[in-house]
Protein backbone atom coordinates (compact mmCIF):
# COMPACT_ATOMS: atom_id res chain seq x y z
CA UNK A 1 0.00 0.00 0.00
CA UNK A 2 1.95 2.93 -1.35
CA UNK A 3 0.16 6.25 -0.48
CA UNK A 4 0.98 10.13 -0.30
CA UNK A 5 0.20 12.32 2.51
CA UNK A 6 0.55 16.27 2.99
CA UNK A 7 0.65 18.05 5.60
CA UNK A 8 -0.69 21.99 5.02
CA UNK A 9 0.67 24.79 6.31
CA UNK A 10 -0.31 28.43 6.01
CA UNK A 11 1.99 31.09 5.67
CA UNK A 12 3.69 31.74 9.38
CA UNK A 13 3.69 34.44 11.03
CA UNK A 14 6.76 35.89 12.65
CA UNK A 15 6.57 33.97 16.05
CA UNK A 16 5.66 30.85 14.19
CA UNK A 17 8.49 30.83 11.94
CA UNK A 18 10.95 31.48 15.04
CA UNK A 19 8.99 28.45 16.73
CA UNK A 20 9.58 26.25 13.79
CA UNK A 21 13.10 27.22 13.25
CA UNK A 22 14.13 26.51 17.00
CA UNK A 23 11.78 23.36 16.43
CA UNK A 24 13.77 21.98 13.45
CA UNK A 25 17.38 22.91 14.56
CA UNK A 26 17.59 20.04 16.74
CA UNK A 27 17.10 17.99 13.75
CA UNK A 28 18.46 19.28 10.75
CA UNK A 29 17.68 22.85 8.79
CA UNK A 30 13.96 22.86 8.01
CA UNK A 31 11.79 24.44 5.35
CA UNK A 32 9.98 27.63 6.61
CA UNK A 33 8.30 28.60 3.92
CA UNK A 34 5.11 26.80 2.42
CA UNK A 35 5.32 25.51 -1.38
CA UNK A 36 2.38 26.79 -3.85
CA UNK A 37 0.17 24.19 -2.61
CA UNK A 38 0.86 24.45 1.18
CA UNK A 39 2.71 21.47 1.47
CA UNK A 40 5.74 21.92 3.84
CA UNK A 41 6.28 18.07 4.18
CA UNK A 42 5.54 15.05 1.65
CA UNK A 43 5.06 11.25 3.25
CA UNK A 44 4.56 8.07 1.68
CA UNK A 45 2.75 5.56 3.50
CA UNK A 46 4.13 1.81 3.26
CA UNK A 47 3.18 -1.59 5.07
CA UNK A 48 7.41 -2.01 5.16
CA UNK A 49 8.24 -2.78 8.35
CA UNK A 50 10.05 0.13 9.80
CA UNK A 51 13.44 -1.88 9.73
CA UNK A 52 12.90 -3.15 6.54
CA UNK A 53 11.52 0.97 5.33
CA UNK A 54 14.76 2.51 6.88
CA UNK A 55 17.33 0.07 5.09
CA UNK A 56 15.73 0.46 1.98
CA UNK A 57 15.85 4.35 2.72
CA UNK A 58 19.74 4.03 3.55
CA UNK A 59 20.08 2.16 0.32
CA UNK A 60 18.00 4.87 -1.62
CA UNK A 61 20.00 7.51 -0.68
CA UNK A 62 23.55 5.85 -1.47
CA UNK A 63 22.34 4.10 -5.44
CA UNK A 64 22.14 7.68 -6.08
CA UNK A 65 25.84 7.83 -5.28
CA UNK A 66 25.42 10.43 -2.34
CA UNK A 67 26.45 9.48 1.23
CA UNK A 68 24.33 9.84 4.37
CA UNK A 69 26.25 12.68 6.82
CA UNK A 70 24.43 12.35 10.02
CA UNK A 71 21.89 9.75 10.87
CA UNK A 72 19.60 10.16 14.21
CA UNK A 73 16.83 8.79 15.66
CA UNK A 74 13.99 11.40 17.26
CA UNK A 75 11.94 8.63 19.13
CA UNK A 76 14.88 7.58 21.05
CA UNK A 77 15.31 11.12 22.32
CA UNK A 78 12.06 11.72 23.36
CA UNK A 79 12.56 8.22 25.52
CA UNK A 80 15.41 9.21 26.99
CA UNK A 81 14.21 12.77 28.03
CA UNK A 82 10.71 12.29 28.60
CA UNK A 83 10.95 12.42 32.71
CA UNK A 84 13.11 15.64 32.36
CA UNK A 85 10.07 17.01 29.84
CA UNK A 86 7.37 15.86 31.98
CA UNK A 87 6.43 13.64 28.93
CA UNK A 88 4.49 10.54 28.79
CA UNK A 89 4.08 7.88 26.71
CA UNK A 90 5.71 6.46 23.67
CA UNK A 91 5.29 8.15 20.50
CA UNK A 92 7.24 5.97 18.31
CA UNK A 93 7.71 2.01 17.41
CA UNK A 94 10.70 3.03 15.21
CA UNK A 95 12.11 6.96 13.97
CA UNK A 96 15.12 7.73 12.31
CA UNK A 97 15.88 10.69 10.09
CA UNK A 98 19.09 10.68 7.44
CA UNK A 99 20.97 13.86 6.29
CA UNK A 100 22.91 14.04 2.95
CA UNK A 101 23.64 16.85 0.37
CA UNK A 102 24.45 16.24 -3.41
CA UNK A 103 27.06 18.75 -4.51
CA UNK A 104 25.32 18.78 -7.64
CA UNK A 105 22.04 19.60 -7.15
CA UNK A 106 23.29 21.57 -4.11
CA UNK A 107 25.54 23.97 -6.38
CA UNK A 108 22.37 24.80 -8.87
CA UNK A 109 20.64 25.65 -5.92
CA UNK A 110 23.31 28.27 -4.12
CA UNK A 111 24.34 29.50 -7.59
CA UNK A 112 20.94 30.20 -8.38
CA UNK A 113 21.05 32.36 -4.70
CA UNK A 114 23.35 32.03 -2.25
CA UNK A 115 20.42 31.74 0.63
CA UNK A 116 19.58 28.43 -0.44
CA UNK A 117 22.65 27.08 1.29
CA UNK A 118 19.63 27.21 4.43
CA UNK A 119 18.28 23.43 2.66
CA UNK A 120 21.77 21.77 2.58
CA UNK A 121 21.89 19.11 4.56
CA UNK A 122 18.59 17.24 3.33
CA UNK A 123 16.98 15.56 5.32
CA UNK A 124 14.81 12.25 5.17
CA UNK A 125 13.10 10.29 7.40
CA UNK A 126 11.22 7.12 8.43
CA UNK A 127 8.92 6.39 11.58
CA UNK A 128 6.20 4.22 12.39
CA UNK A 129 4.06 5.11 15.54
CA UNK A 130 2.82 3.82 18.38
CA UNK A 131 -1.03 4.31 17.87
CA UNK A 132 -0.41 3.42 14.22
CA UNK A 133 1.29 0.33 14.55
CA UNK A 134 1.91 -1.60 11.41
CA UNK A 135 2.00 1.79 8.94
CA UNK A 136 5.52 2.76 8.19
CA UNK A 137 5.79 6.81 6.62
CA UNK A 138 8.71 8.20 4.99
CA UNK A 139 9.19 11.39 3.91
CA UNK A 140 11.12 14.46 3.75
CA UNK A 141 10.71 18.27 4.36
CA UNK A 142 9.66 20.32 0.62
CA UNK A 143 12.82 22.61 -0.04
CA UNK A 144 10.87 25.63 -0.95
CA UNK A 145 10.43 29.64 -0.25
CA UNK A 146 9.18 32.51 -2.69
CA UNK A 147 12.47 33.30 -3.97
CA UNK A 148 14.06 33.86 -7.49
CA UNK A 149 11.90 31.85 -10.12
CA UNK A 150 15.76 30.77 -10.89
CA UNK A 151 16.19 29.30 -7.33
CA UNK A 152 12.65 28.04 -7.51
CA UNK A 153 13.98 25.51 -9.88
CA UNK A 154 16.54 24.58 -8.71
CA UNK A 155 14.71 23.45 -5.28
CA UNK A 156 12.63 21.77 -7.40
CA UNK A 157 15.58 19.68 -8.36
CA UNK A 158 16.23 18.94 -4.78
CA UNK A 159 12.45 18.07 -4.06
CA UNK A 160 12.61 15.88 -7.21
CA UNK A 161 15.79 14.18 -6.25
CA UNK A 162 14.11 13.83 -2.60
CA UNK A 163 11.19 12.50 -3.40
CA UNK A 164 12.19 9.81 -5.85
CA UNK A 165 15.12 8.54 -2.74
CA UNK A 166 11.65 8.41 -1.02
CA UNK A 167 9.14 7.04 -3.11
CA UNK A 168 11.74 4.36 -4.04
CA UNK A 169 12.01 3.34 -0.65
CA UNK A 170 8.41 3.04 0.33
CA UNK A 171 7.45 0.95 -2.56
Amino acid sequence: MLAIYRFDTVRPSLANLMLYVAITLGVGIGNTFANEDGAAFKFYSSDKSFADAKFDLENAIIEKGLKIDYAGDPGRMLQRTADDVDGSGQIYKGSAYMQFCSALVSRKAMKADPRNIAFCPYTVYVFETVADPGVTRLGYRVASWPGPEESNQALDEINELLDDIVRVAAE
